[in-house]
């Protein structure tokens, strides 16, 4: 069991040093960026021509390590030239945890480099650094041609939109009955223990997994760094990543994959969005996934359990409105939060797969009939003026 105490702030900013003269810093601390929050672009690395640089992070659980780990990974993939080579050492850390996430980098790549080809432009191996016989690391290499950080204005839209898009639709809509507010969330669970705090709106300008994934764990652990009532919630936009949606379902699964690694998603949860989500290009199609609605083919099974009399040409397709915002964008929850908040239903889906517990099955329907009465095409309209505002700075 990971305890959320050896989580601190001091961690949020993780100091590596270069063994030799030169000291490292890693960009895990966040800082105002046009009134919103980003992650610091880290300093290069001195190091001879054809020998790499070794570096020591002074971490000693699975937290700081995992940030670590992409931070470098994702060093590598926007290096300016293809010769970036390091060894990361960790010599407070268990060696079974760093080889766990070597092999776990690569079966991604395995599974997902077709569709995330990024995963491929870094080479990562756990072993001996020069000279050395005894402590093992990380290995990262560049392997490919660099990936480009997206434009500040483009990153500062992205966050501009996603807010318009939580008052017109979050709160408007209610699809979220607990969010009142662009700024506070959750309301009227006071209650149930749950005290409302600020929601978090950090932004990426990563145009690869490696950099949108070390952004997302940097942030996450800033937010549990943090009291509740500071930042409750996080909604992290990524404007200038994935505008295809087969590629943001494909890292899904990797960010799914590296919180699984280490049982952190029993700490936090995820939910996310995209302009062109559509749950039945999700994997698997026929059972539920972490982060994503409950499965197409179930809405019309569930929607009777709550409504009866709907017309067969209902739109069912409106429920996917529920996950379409203006950019790709994780909302990031406290696990125990959400537990609080989501009330598990029982309802009847016939077949195979009668009476199923379906969390959040009633505020699913409800959103899927206050989305329909709105019309698709008005919701697809509207949209789509949020995320042109957004693509029209996109480099």
């Amino acid at each position: 069991m990971l305890l959320l105490a050896t989580v601190a702030v001091a961690y949020a900013t993780c100091w590596l040093q270069c063994v030799g003269a030169f000291v490292h810093v890693l960009p895990f601390r966040a800082v105002g960026d046009a009134g919103h929050r980003k992650i610091v672009d880290s300093p290069s690395v001195h190091k001879a021509p054809a020998e790499p640089a070794i570096l020591e992070a002074d971490t000693d659980n699975v937290f700081t390590m995992t940030v670590a780990f992409w931070a470098e990974v994702a060093r590598a993939a926007e290096a300016p030239e293809p010769s970036h080579d390091v060894f990361l050492m960790m010599p407070d850390c268990e060696q079974g945890a760093m080889e766990l996430l070597v092999n776990s980098y690569r079966d991604l790549g395995d599974k997902l480099g077709d569709r995330l080809p990024d995963l491929k432009a870094v080479e990562v191996s756990f072993d001996f650094p020069p000279g050395a016989t005894r402590l093992k690391g990380f290995h990262i290499r560049s392997a490919g041609e660099p990936y480009k950080l997206g434009s500040p204005a483009a990153a500062a839209a992205g966050v501009e939109q996603l807010r318009a898009w939580v008052e017109r639709v979050v709160v408007g809509l209610r699809v979220c009955p607990f969010t009142h507010s662009v700024d506070i969330a959750p309301a009227g669970l006071e209650k149930r223990g749950v005290t409302p705090g600020f929601i978090g709106y950090p932004v990426t300008r990563s145009t690869c997994t490696a950099g949108v994934l070390r952004d997302f764990w940097a942030e996450t652990l800033t937010m549990l760094s943090t009291p509740p009532e500071q930042t409750s919630t996080l909604l992290l936009s990524a404007p200038c990543f994935a505008r295809d949606f087969n590629t943001w379902a494909a890292f899904t699964e990797a960010m799914i994959a590296s919180l699984r690694l280490f049982r952190v998603d029993d700490m936090i949860k995820v939910i996310v969005f995209h302009p062109d989500y559509v749950r039945s290009h999700v994997q698997p199609t026929e059972s539920p996934a972490h982060g994503h609605l409950p499965p197409t083919s179930w809405m019309p099974k569930m929607m009777e359990n709550f409504y009866k009399g709907l017309q067969e040409d209902f739109p069912y397709g409106a429920s996917d409105f529920q996950r379409r915002a203006p950019c790709p964008a994780i909302n990031v929850l406290r696990a125990d939060m959400l537990e609080n908040a989501v009330v598990e239903s029982l309802v009847d889906l016939g077949g195979q797969r009668r009476f199923t517990r379906v969390s959040g099955a009633k505020v699913y329907c409800a959103n899927t009939k206050n989305l329909a009465a709105v019309g698709v095409d008005v919701l697809q309209e509207e949209l789509e003026r949020e995320t042109r505002a957004v693509a029209a700075l996109q480099e």
